[in-house]
C-alpha cells in the first residue's frame, strides 16, 4: 500500500504545482490549452507507442487481458446508457463520464500498485495494453467526432480515425512488437523523452484548470461524478472479480491482482478529452479527484476481503 500512497502523493504534488503556477500567475491559465494540445499530438502518442512496443503481446493474451477488456467495456457501457438516458446528459458530457468510469490511471498509479502491493508490474500490463491499444484511441476518436459538431458519416469517421495520432501510435507499436522489430536506439531515446512529458504536462494542465474554480461549479455535475466514481471503484472491480473467479477460474493472488487492476482510479485523459470537446470539464475533474482520493480506502477493503 505504500506504493499506492507514494504514487498518489506524486500525482497530487504535480497537480498542486500546476495550480500554484496559475494561482501566482507565474504561468497563465491559458497555458493549459498548449499543454493539452502538446500531450494529445505528441506526448500521449509517444507513450502509447512505447508501451505497446515494449509489451510482449503474446504473453499478455490471457485471462488478465480478458478481465481488463470485459470489465472496462462493461463500465463504459453502463455509464453511457445511464448517463445518456437516465441522467439526460448531452452526448459530449456522456462521453466524458464514460471515460471517467472506464479509463484507468494504469501507467502512473497502476505500476507502483502492481509493483509494491502485488509484487510485479506485469499485473498492470494487460490493462495498459487494452487501454492504449483499443479503449483510449476509440474514445478519443469519438471525442474528435463530437468536437467536429456534425453528423458522422462513414467517410468523416474514417478521416477522423486517420487523423488521430493515438490510433497510428497504437498500430505502429503493436505491429513492431508482434514482428519483433525495434527502431534504432537513437529514435527510441527521442520518443522516450517525448513520452515522459505526457504525464507531467497533463497533471500541470489539470492543476491550472482549478485556478478560480468554485465548488459551486460542480453542483450540476454531482450525479454524473458520483455515478462514474461508483462504477470505476466498485462496479468495475466487482465485474472483474466475478468474471475472473466464476468465468475464468482464477483464484488466490491472481484473482486479487485482476480485481485490484480493474479498480484503479480514473486517468487524467478524461480531462484531456473534455478539453477537446469543450464540455464536461467539471465531470472529468470531479471524477479524477474523487477516484484518486478514494482509491486508498478502496484497496484497503480489497486487501481485507482477500485475507
Amino acid at each position: 500500500m505504500s506504493g499506492v500512497v507514494s504514487g498518489l502523493a506524486v500525482v497530487w504534488a504535480v497537480i498542486g504545482l500546476g495550480w500554484l503556477l496559475g494561482r501566482t500567475k507565474l504561468m497563465p491559465t491559458s497555458a493549459q490549452d498548449a499543454l493539452n494540445r502538446l500531450v494529445y499530438l505528441v506526448g500521449l502518442p509517444a507513450l502509447v507507442f512505447l508501451t505497446l512496443l515494449n509489451a510482449h503481446v503474446g504473453d499478455l493474451l490471457g485471462a488478465p487481458l480478458i478481465v481488463a477488456a470485459v470489465s472496462g467495456l462493461a463500465a463504459a457501457g453502463m455509464f453511457a446508457v445511464i448517463g445518456r438516458w437516465g441522467l439526460r446528459l448531452s452526448g459530449e458530457r456522456t462521453l466524458i463520464g464514460t471515460m471517467g468510469a472506464s479509463l484507468a490511471n494504469a501507467a502512473y498509479l497502476g505500476v507502483p500498485l502492481a509493483t509494491y502491493v502485488l509484487g510485479s508490474s506485469v499485473h498492470v500490463a494487460p490493462v495498459i495494453m487494452f487501454q492504449v491499444g483499443f479503449l483510449t484511441p476509440t474514445l478519443f476518436v469519438l471525442a474528435d467526432i463530437l468536437a467536429a459538431d456534425r453528423r458522422p458519416t462513414v467517410r468523416s469517421v474514417a478521416i477522423t480515425v486517420g487523423k488521430n495520432p493515438l490510433v497510428w501510435a497504437a498500430v505502429a507499436g503493436a505491429a513492431l512488437s508482434v514482428a519483433g522489430l525495434r527502431p534504432p536506439a537513437v529514435i527510441l531515446d527521442v520518443v522516450d523523452v517525448v513520452a515522459s512529458s505526457a504525464v507531467p504536462c497533463i497533471l500541470i494542465a489539470f492543476g491550472l484548470s482549478f485556478v478560480g474554480q468554485s465548488p459551486k461549479l460542480y453542483r450540476a455535475a454531482t450525479a454524473p461524478i458520483a455515478l462514474a466514481t461508483v462504477i470505476k471503484l466498485v462496479i468495475q472491480p466487482a465485474i472483474g472479480y466475478l468474471l475472473a473467479r466464476y468465468g475464468l477460474g482464477l483464484g488466490g493472488s491472481d484473482l486479487f491482482a485482476v480485481t485490484c487492476m480493474a479498480g484503479l482510479p480514473t486517468a487524467q485523459n478524461a480531462y484531456l478529452a473534455a478539453h477537446r470537446v469543450g464540455a464536461g470539464q467539471d465531470i472529468a475533474r470531479g471524477v479524477v479527484m474523487a477516484t484518486t482520493v478514494l482509491v486508498i480506502p478502496t484497496f484497503l477493503i480489497f486487501a481485507f476481503l482477500f485475507t
